[in-house]
């Protein structure tokens, strides 16, 4: 073999033989990579922490937020920064015996903490933030009381992470739970307009029923020439045509209806009212149902009144009492 091609040879071969170290170094970087994450995981969860299912998760709005947050609680209990503790402990006399000591009980004491905090995301509820964090604020004061001679403090750089992962839960489930009832007041205000048609369609048939009455009576007296009977009949059939008029523009003109504002003292308490608007012929029947679905107690009426454009004057109460009263709405 000439010289030449042997040294070619050799060159492909070094150059295959790297490529395969490299590739190697590559898979093994890898595995040592994926051997530091389940250690990483068993270290968490051996202090309690876990990638539990949190409320946020589904929240297009909140999601990325709970993600960081998460992200830096992992943080610190890699960096072991999730509590304090004193130095120099010993045990036995021995320093070596002391640092285990204090390894092992601020392990216990955080797994305590952690799974506190879990149980904080999982039960918090909307409108009731203040009584989880109050919970998870007297964990941490237990933990400090439990942890008095090793001197251990859960950190309040980790606290307020673990605050602002059941804030966020809380946030999530009240954007539920307005969403939800929006839903519902939406349901109930589209089955109110499917009442409230009906009865104006019911009138329109009636008063058309009574003006087609009152035309034939007309035409019948008119062919007797009862004058006084035809005048009489005459002034009749304009009134029930003018209600005819009068329902047919009502029926079509959505805004139109009956403003109303109204309290309940044993449901809500003082200094809070209702503001609200219906279409029904009868406004009380609204007012009723009302009091006898949502409330163990009949409303009180203060106001009530018809308009041409109720859906504007409801708004405007809205928007003014909004503005200027918490308690009114």
């Amino acid at each position: 073999m000439a010289p030449e091609r042997h040294v070619a040879d050799l060159a492909r071969w070094i150059a295959a033989a790297e490529r395969e170290l490299a590739a190697a170094n590559a898979e093994l970087t890898a595995v040592r990579s994926e051997v530091l994450d389940v250690r990483q995981v068993a270290d968490r969860h051996n202090i309690g922490f876990y990638d539990y299912e949190h409320p946020a998760e589904t929240s297009v709005k909140l999601a990325d937020e709970l993600a960081v947050v998460r992200a830096r609680i992992k943080d610190k209990l890699r960096e072991k920064t999730a509590v304090t503790t004193v130095s120099g402990f010993t045990f036995n006399g021995s320093t070596r015996e002391g640092s285990k000591f204090v390894r092992d009980l601020s392990a216990l004491l955080l797994r305590a903490y952690n799974a506190e905090a879990e149980n904080c995301v999982k039960t918090v509820k909307a409108g009731n933030l203040h009584t989880a964090a109050a919970r998870l604020e007297k964990a941490r004061e237990q933990i400090a009381k439990r942890g008095t001679m090793i001197g251990l403090q859960i950190t309040s750089a980790f606290h307020g992470l673990r605050e602002k992962e059941l804030e966020l839960a809380a946030q999530h489930l009240e954007a539920v739970a307005i969403q939800k009832q929006l839903e519902a007041e939406a349901r109930a205000e589209a089955r109110e307009t499917v009442k409230a048609q009906r009865e104006w369609e019911a009138l329109k048939a009636k008063q058309k029923k009574e003006v087609d009455h009152y035309a034939n009576v007309l035409l019948q007296l008119q062919a007797a020439g009862d004058l006084e009977g035809v005048q009489r009949v005459q002034d009749q059939l304009d009134e029930a045509e003018a209600k005819l008029a009068d329902a047919e523009d009502n029926a079509l003109n959505t805004r139109a209806g009956y403003v109303y504002v109204i309290s309940n003292l044993g449901a809500f308490g003082d200094g809070v009212v209702k503001i609200g608007m219906t279409r029904r012929l009868n406004p009380m029947d609204r007012v009723r149902e009302l009091g006898d679905a949502s409330v163990p107690f009949l409303f009180d009426v203060h106001v009530l009144f018809f308009s041409r454009d109720a859906v504007g004057i409801e708004t405007m109460l809205h928007q003014h009492f909004t503005s200027t009263s918490p308690a009114s709405g």
